[in-house]
């Protein structure tokens, strides 16, 4: 979004003319570049569809995967993950991402929900969301601070660092990632690069991403 749109649209509320606005951006972005950078076969293939719906002709795209790059976790436990409660090592799920609703943390949550209900609580394994707020944020984030039946068992972590997301993914027992729809998924190879099993969405190029 460009600076002069930033604030009209900083409610992040969905709308017909943003739609407008950011194809008008794309259609002239292919009409001018020489040459795209795309993360995955799957955008290249969306550009293409998308070109060719607009009558806009793509001169050229060179896929440059992503690759998982965080530090070495550190040793010590990071603070913010080492309150009373907070899950042990090895014990908990993970799902890395912005909280917005492309991501799916509405399915998440009610699958914690349905264990909640369904398991004794020792049953149920903590599950850790890291990610900062964006787009369409709201319903997710009051679920994550207003629900009681969470205390102890969902850990919503606002914005970690790489050593703390470093941490976060070498202790994990599994990470979930049932994301709509991605460009590359870079949570599934972070998972992966650090040995730990990952149940994902097959949307877009996630199964590249998971290789």
């Amino acid at each position: 979004v460009t600076p002069q749109y930033h604030g009209e649209f900083s409610t992040w509320e969905p709308s017909r003319r943003f739609t407008d606005v950011f194809r008008a951006h794309v259609v002239q972005l292919l009409a001018t570049a020489d040459r795209l950078l795309v993360n995955s076969e799957a955008t290249s293939h969306d550009i293409e569809a998308f070109a060719a719906g607009a009558g806009v002709e793509v001169r050229g795209m060179v896929r440059a995967p992503l690759v998982a790059a965080l530090p070495t976790p550190p040793r010590v436990r990071p603070a913010r993950f080492a309150e009373p409660d907070a899950p042990a090592p090895c014990r908990y799920g993970l799902t890395v991402g912005t909280i917005e609703a492309r991501k799916n943390h509405r399915l998440l949550l009610d699958v914690w929900d349905t264990m909640l209900r369904d398991l004794p609580r020792a049953e149920v394994p903590p599950l850790v969301v890291a990610g900062r707020t964006g787009w369409l944020f709201a319903e997710t984030r009051a679920r994550l601070v207003h629900t009681p039946a969470y205390d102890g068992v969902v850990f919503w972590r606002d914005g970690p660092s790489d050593p703390e997301l470093a941490w976060c993914y070498a202790n994990a027992a599994f990470t979930c990632y049932p994301s709509r729809y991605e460009g590359w998924g870079l949570p599934v190879t972070e998972s992966l690069a650090f040995g730990i099993p990952c149940l994902s969405s097959d949307a877009a190029s996630i199964p590249e991403a998971g290789g």
